[in-house]
């Protein structure tokens, strides 16, 4: 059984909750930004950090390593928050996982990484309090360390897999508890098995540097770009068929095209990219229509399906790229079985057929809106992305 971390070497209480302290931290990161974009981000080299072995398991890609003192300064703010479910902190957890291991006998210090959206955020200006975070040792030696402290764990099976590869830490009922993978999971494969090169960064809690694993993800933040997670040699078809069900990927690059026209602040993007999504989406919504409706579609562009101007802004997207046949044809009936019936009163379809449901006729079917019902029950997608339906609880008593 590992042993516990000294106590004195844990916070004895942390102090605020992320909700006390996020406001304020948001208001830090904004005073540091430059057109949308923190000011102090340079970029350093392998040879600056303290600690290489944290950053080798990136050394075949073409990684780019980046420091922004604002950045660093919030984060480790947040994580000096308490974990709901504990009297601990985020950092004592952290601390608690990095303590301990071996390697053939050899005592070895594992590292921690603060992943995806809330690394993309924050150099955005934008404070996430979505806390996920992947290891570099095994989840089984993550749950060990947590379970000694006696912080509430959640160990289990996500996809195909027999060894529980998932740990989730604090109350799961709260909004920001915390959750990941190891790094051999997701981070450490290939590009293309990510979405976008804006979600592939990782901040090394260790050297306090930012992972730009694809080396294109800052630069595409910093200018508004929108990519797909590519390495020289990989391919489109790569791409698409990394996801767990086909055309989930695509609506991905959808959500994030229109997330941003709805801010004001459209993302530049590649054509060749952009038809190949339009081409792939229309073969997954002719063999795959199923799973999409009744899932992936909700869940990934749900914030298009609250109201008549998400529709709007959905609608003129795929007749832009894909042409007016493609929404009367594929889409609308989709959008029928997805979207709330307030999103679609007064909505014309192509042809003006209204998407509105008919009050002379009501369905006896409710839209299929499970997705509704998640808060954040699903991890992020840079785990999404290689997840099938097997789904393994291993109670903490099997822990060992």
């Amino acid at each position: 059984m590992t042993s516990p971390v000294p106590v004195e070497s844990l916070t004895t209480a942390a102090a605020l909750t992320v909700e006390e302290a996020a406001p304020q931290l948001e208001e830090d990161l904004r005073k540091s930004l430059s057109d949308g974009f923190l000011s102090d981000v340079v970029e350093c080299s392998a040879a600056d950090v303290k600690a290489l072995e944290a950053i080798a398991p990136w050394k075949d890609f073409n990684y780019r390593l980046f420091r922004s003192p604002a950045a660093t300064s919030v984060l480790r703010s947040l994580l000096r928050c308490k974990l709901p479910g504990t009297t601990n902190s985020f950092e004592d957890v952290f601390q608690a996982v990095s303590c301990g291991g071996t390697l053939r006998g050899t005592p070895q210090k594992d590292h921690c990484y603060l992943i995806g959206g809330q690394v993309r955020d924050v150099l955005r200006g934008k404070l996430s309090t979505d806390v996920d975070f992947n290891y570099s040792c095994t989840a089984q030696d993550v749950a060990l360390r947590t379970v000694a402290q006696g912080w509430p764990t959640k160990f289990k099976c996500i996809g195909p897999v027999d060894v529980p590869n998932y740990v989730l830490i604090g109350d799961e009922g709260s909004s920001c508890y915390l959750e990941g993978f190891c790094i051999d999971f997701n981070a450490t494969k290939a590009c293309y098995t990510n979405d976008l090169t804006m979600n592939t960064l990782l901040y090394d809690l260790t050297n306090d540097v930012i992972i730009d694993k694809t080396g294109r993800g800052v630069s595409d933040i910093r200018q508004h770009a929108l990519r797909l997670s590519l390495a020289a040699g990989e391919t489109f078809a790569q791409w698409s068929a990394a996801c767990i069900t086909p055309g989930g990927e695509e609506l991905r690059y959808i959500k994030f095209f229109l997330r941003a026209e709805a801010k004001g602040q459209p993302h530049t993007y590649d054509a060749d990219e952009c038809a190949h999504v339009v081409a792939s989406l229309r073969d997954a919504l002719r063999t795959n229509a199923d799973a999409l409706s009744g899932f992936w579609l909700g869940y990934t562009l749900k914030d298009s399906l609250q109201d008549s101007k998400g529709i709007t802004m959905l609608h003129a997207w795929v007749e832009k790229h894909g042409g007016p046949a493609w929404w009367s044809e594929q889409w609308e009936p989709l959008i029928r079985k997805c979207a709330t019936p307030k999103a679609l009163e007064g909505i014309s379809g192509t042809g003006g057929n209204s998407l509105a449901v008919s009050k002379a006729a009501p369905t006896s079917q409710k839209p299929k809106t499970a997705w509704k019902a998640e808060s954040r029950t699903w991890p992020s997608w840079l785990s999404l992305r290689r997840l099938k339906s097997a789904h393994r609880i291993v109670p903490v008593g099997e822990v060992s």
